[in-house]
């Protein structure tokens, strides 16, 4: 991608369900990078096409940002980007640029901005269980950004990525039945599963 679009990678990591710590063996692989184009290229005075996209026919799925667009998107506190600063699976980094920008990430991180985004994710995840058949990762979405809020909320810090890092949340009861459910989607590809009576019970206990 660098030689093709004449940019450089300065960070891509994993930014999903691998990331995440609850990937099936058929789970494909969500690249986020962000790049940079030669200084010449930020100079003129046209708008230009800040965003990077491919997707290949081994499942990866690819999805970058400008660092000119990163920037901007800081600034507001943009969930996404701030979870690629600390996502635990690295592909690429430049030192340099983490160590400027990760304290910036950190300093630009509003919690009311970030919990509204979590949970209002959540809320759209939680209507999709309420279907008679549910995709098991539909579940653990609706869990993990449900928790990422609730981790906002009472501790007022940028969430880990981590899915097992917020179990803490959840009493020792819940966290086992989600532990289960963790290790059987490792072993499983992705398919429906009936999940509305664990999902919604969930919700009301949280």
């Amino acid at each position: 991608m660098e030689a093709k679009r004449g940019v450089k990678i300065l960070l891509a990591v994993e930014s999903g369900s691998r990331a995440w710590g609850f990937a099936s063996p058929d789970s494909d692989y969500d690249i986020r990078f962000i790049y940079r184009h030669e200084k010449d290229w930020y100079l003129s005075p046209w708008d230009k096409d800040e965003t990077i996209e491919f997707m290949t026919e081994d499942d990866l799925d690819g999805s970058g940002w400008d660092l000119r667009k990163t920037f901007h998107l800081l600034l507001k506190s943009n969930a996404a980007l701030l979870s690629w600063f600390y996502s635990p699976i690295v592909y690429k980094e430049n030192k340099k640029f983490v160590d400027l920008f990760k304290p910036l990430a950190d300093a630009c991180f509003s919690p009311v901005a970030v919990s509204y985004h979590y949970l209002s994710m959540s809320k759209k995840y939680l209507e999709t269980c309420r279907s008679e058949n549910v995709k098991l990762k539909s579940y653990f979405y609706c869990l993990r950004t449900a928790l990422t809020g609730k981790w906002i909320i009472e501790k007022g810090t940028v969430p880990p990525v981590l899915f097992s890092d917020l179990l803490v949340l959840t009493d020792d009861a819940t966290r086992r039945k989600i532990e289960e459910l963790v290790a059987f989607k490792a072993t499983s590809s992705s398919i429906f599963i009936l999940m509305i009576g664990h999902c919604l019970a969930f919700w009301k206990k949280q």
